[in-house]
C-alpha cells in the first residue's frame, strides 16, 4: 500500500517539476501555428499546454517503471503514516538543498559583481534560486523519503 501511494506522490511531484517546460513549449507551438488573433489561438493555448504536461508526466513515469524496477518500492513493514511523515519532514530539507544547489549554479553562470549601474537589471540568482527549488522540492522530498525509508527497513531486517 505505501508503495502505491509513493508512486502517486512521485507522479504528482513529476508533474509539478515538469510543468514550466511543456507549457513554454506549448506557447512556442501556438505562436508558430496560430499567431495572436488567429481563431485557433485561444483553443490551442487552452488544450495544448495541459496535453503536453500530461504527456511529459506519463513519459517520465513510463521510463521509471521500465528501467528502474526497484525504484519507489517499499517493504511491507513501512506504514502509510511513516511515509507521509517522512515526505513532509523532508520538504524543508529538500528546499534548502535545492536552494543551495541553484544558488551555486547561478553564481557559476553569472559571478558576482553584478551590474549595479542598471536599475532594471536583476541577477540570474534571483530567478534560479527561487524557481528551481519551487519546482524540484516535492520531487526531492519524495525521492529522499523513499531512500530513507527503504534504507531503514533494510537495516531493520538485517
Amino acid at each position: 500500500m505505501p508503495t502505491r501511494w509513493l508512486r502517486i506522490l512521485f507522479a504528482l511531484a513529476v508533474v509539478w517539476a515538469v510543468i514550466p517546460f511543456p507549457l513554454g513549449f506549448a506557447d512556442w507551438i501556438v505562436e508558430r501555428f496560430a499567431p495572436e488573433g488567429h481563431p485557433l489561438h485561444h483553443i490551442l493555448e487552452l488544450a495544448l499546454g495541459p496535453a503536453i504536461v500530461a504527456a511529459a508526466a506519463v513519459l517520465v513515469a513510463a521510463l521509471v517503471r521500465r528501467f528502474a524496477h526497484s525504484f519507489l518500492r517499499l517493504p511491507d513493514s513501512v506504514t502509510l503514516r511513516s511515509l507521509l511523515y517522512h515526505v513532509l519532514a523532508f520538504l524543508p530539507v529538500a528546499c534548502m538543498v535545492w536552494f543551495v544547489v541553484f544558488s551555486i549554479i547561478s553564481i557559476i553562470i553569472e559571478p558576482p559583481p553584478w551590474k549595479s549601474d542598471n536599475v532594471q537589471y536583476v541577477p540570474i540568482i534571483f530567478f534560479l534560486a527561487t524557481s528551481g527549488p519551487l519546482m524540484l522540492t516535492p520531487l526531492g522530498a519524495v525521492v529522499t523519503a523513499w531512500w530513507w525509508l527503504r534504507r531503514r527497513a533494510v537495516r531493520a531486517s538485517n
